[in-house]
C-alpha cells in the first residue's frame, strides 16, 4: 500500500517538475507533452532493466517492495537531468538522446547500486538514504551540472558551434499564484513519497512527516536570509528554490533523525545554496543551473548529515566517524562514476548532432 503511494507521488512529482521546466524554457504545450511523455517512458525502461538485472542475478533490492517505487525514481532521475538541456533550448532530438543514453548508463547503474543488496554503495559502504536521495536527485543533477559546465565552456570558447540549440528562449513571467500551486503540489507528493518509501506505518512515520515540514521551512528562511544579506532582496524564486534544497537534504535523513537535526540540515541546505547556486546562476548568466545545484547541494548535505546527527549512531552520538567516512564516499564514488559518464555521453550527443556548415564549392 505505502509503496504504491510512494510510486504515485514521484510521478505526480516528476510529471510537476517536467511541466514547470517546460514552461520556465518557453516550450509549446505539444512539444512539452511529447518531451514529458518520452522521458518519463525512458525512465521506466531504466526502471525496469534495474529491478530485472537484480531479479536475474540472483542480487536482490534491499526490500523487495522497492521495484515499482524504483522504477518511479529512474523516472524522476531522468526528467531532472534533461532539464537543463530543456532551458538551454536543445531540440528534443538531442534531449531525449541524451536522456535515453544517461537513462542506462547513469540512471540504472546509480539505483541498482543503491536498492541491491549486491551494489557497491551498499555492498561495500552499507549507504543510509531512506528515500533514494543518492540515486534519484544527487547523481541526476551532477550529471546535469556536468553537461552545464561543458557547455558553458564551449560557449565561451566559441560562441556560434551550438550544437542543435535554438536561441535561448524567455518565458513569458508566471504569477505568484502558478509558483504557489508548483510548490504546494510538490512539497505534497514529496512528503507522500518519503512516507511512502518507509513502505510501514510505525513510530518512524511521524517523524518522517514532522521532518518533511520543519527542515524546508527552515531551508526557506535560511536561503531567504542569505538573499537579504548579500542582496538586499528577497524573491519568490528563491523561496522556491529553498524549499527544493530543504526537500532534498531532509529526503535521504528523514527517518534516521529528529527534530532538531532537520531543522539544522533545513537550514545548512538553504544557506549552502544560496550561496552557491546563485553565484552560479550569475556568473554563467544562467537559471538553468538553479535546479540542479539546488538538489545537488541539497543532497549531499543530507546524506553527510546522516553521518553527524542520526540518532543512536552518527557521530554527534556516538563520536565515531566510521558512517560519516562511509556516507562521504557514497557520494564521492557517485559524482566521480557521473562526471565521467556524462561528460563522455554529452561530447557524444554534442558532436553528433551537431549541424554541418555550408558547403563550398570550388
Amino acid at each position: 500500500m505505502l509503496a504504491a503511494l510512494a510510486c504515485t507521488c514521484v510521478m505526480v512529482l516528476t510529471v510537476t517538475l517536467s511541466i514547470f521546466v517546460g514552461v520556465a524554457a518557453g516550450e509549446s504545450r505539444r512539444r512539452r507533452g511529447f518531451v514529458v511523455a518520452t522521458l518519463i517512458l525512458l525512465g521506466w525502461v531504466a526502471g525496469l532493466a534495474t529491478v530485472g538485472a537484480a531479479a536475474s542475478t540472483d542480487t536482490p533490492l534491499v526490500t523487495a517492495g522497492l521495484a515499482f517505487p524504483l522504477i518511479a525514481l529512474c523516472a524522476l532521475g531522468v526528467t531532472i537531468l534533461s532539464a537543463p538541456l530543456r532551458r538551454l533550448g536543445f531540440s528534443p532530438v538531442v534531449v531525449l538522446t541524451f536522456a535515453a543514453a544517461a537513462s542506462i548508463l547513469i540512471v540504472a547503474p546509480v539505483h541498482w547500486a543503491i536498492f541491491s543488496v549486491a551494489g557497491p554503495l551498499q555492498a561495500t559502504f552499507r549507504t543510509l538514504d531512506l528515500a533514494g536521495a543518492v540515486a534519484a536527485l544527487f547523481a541526476p543533477s551532477v550529471a546535469a551540472l556536468t553537461v552545464l559546465s561543458i557547455e558553458h565552456f564551449a560557449r565561451s570558447r566559441a560562441p556560434g558551434m551550438l550544437a542543435g540549440v535554438a536561441p535561448l528562449r524567455r518565458s513569458r513571467p508566471r504569477s505568484t499564484f502558478f509558483f504557489a500551486v508548483v510548490a504546494i503540489v510538490s512539497w505534497v507528493v514529496w512528503i507522500g513519497w518519503m512516507l511512502g518509501m518507509e513502505l510501514a506505518l510505525n513510530d518512524v512515520s511521524g517523524r518522517i512527516a514532522v521532518n518533511g515540514i520543519v527542515a524546508p521551512l527552515a531551508s526557506v528562511a535560511a536561503w531567504l536570509l542569505v538573499q537579504r544579506i548579500r542582496h538586499a532582496a528577497t524573491t519568490r524564486t528563491a523561496a522556491v528554490m529553498g524549499m527544493i534544497a530543504g526537500l532534498a537534504a531532509i529526503t535521504p535523513a528523514c527517518g534516521y533523525v529528529d527534530t532538531v537535526g532537520a531543522v539544522t540540515i533545513g537550514v545548512l541546505a538553504g544557506a549552502v545554496g544560496s550561496l552557491v547556486a546563485h553565484a552560479l546562476a550569475s556568473q554563467h548568466a544562467g537559471a538553468a543551473w538553479l535546479i540542479p545545484t539546488s538538489l545537488c547541494l541539497g543532497a549531499s548535505v543530507g546524506v553527510v548529515s546522516i553521518g553527524i546527527f542520526s540518532t543512536r549512531v552518527g557521530i554527534a552520538y556516538t563520536g565515531q566517524p566510521e558512517l560519516l567516512f562511509s556516507q562521504v564516499l557514497s557520494l564521492a564514488t557517485t559524482a566521480g562514476y557521473t562526471i565521467v559518464v556524462a561528460a563522455v555521453l554529452w561530447l557524444m550527443v554534442r558532436r553528433l548532432s551537431r549541424k554541418p556548415g555550408p558547403t563550398v564549392v570550388a
